[in-house]
């Protein structure tokens, strides 16, 4: 037995996935991740990101596949 197995087990009930959609990689790379980097740096705050990428990342995500 793996001496990490019940950190492991415990851990499960912290993950995220990412959405099951194809353009989630392209929304997180062109609009999202650039945006959160201002926000990291402090020259945006948290709200004024989201409002910028919004838009974007919402008609990406409803473009077919």
């Amino acid at each position: 037995m793996p001496l990490n197995k019940k950190m492991l087990n415990e851990a499960v009930n912290y993950v995220t996935y990412n959405p099951f959609d194809m353009n989630w990689a392209k929304a997180l790379q062109l609009y999202i991740t650039p945006k959160l980097e201002l926000v990291f740096n402090g020259k945006l705050d948290v709200k004024e990101a989201v409002s910028l990428f919004i838009k974007n990342v919402n008609d990406l995500l409803q473009e077919e596949n």
